[in-house]
């Protein structure tokens, strides 16, 4: 069963955070197996409480494929790293959605 990490991203240096952060992060994700499933800032809240930023989910094959990648020593050294960059808000959850 798949997995999907959802976060809201709140970028305070675009440069350095696609610099920094997102040219090692990517490449990671796709390590891990991972693809980006949606991207977009233009966000519309309906209902109930959300974190600002930027809306951002990945696909993962399992749970354990993205924990691997979140909790990594490459993805926490460049995540610590990209602290100066960004802050977010995330979860990771198991798609119970069957598909077919």
């Amino acid at each position: 069963m798949s997995a999907l990490m959802v976060a809201f991203v709140r970028v305070h240096d675009l440069e350095a955070y696609n610099r920094e952060y997102l040219s090692i992060a990517h490449p990671l994700i796709v390590k891990y197996g991972g693809k980006a499933l949606a991207v977009s800032e233009k966000v519309k809240h309906i209902q109930g409480s959300l974190p600002e930023g930027k809306f951002v989910i990945l696909e993962f094959p399992s749970m354990e494929q993205a924990e691997a990648y979140y909790y990594s020593a490459e993805h926490q050294r460049v995540t610590e790293n990209g602290k100066k960059y960004f802050s977010a808000d995330s979860i990771i959850a198991e798609n119970q959605l069957h598909k077919g």
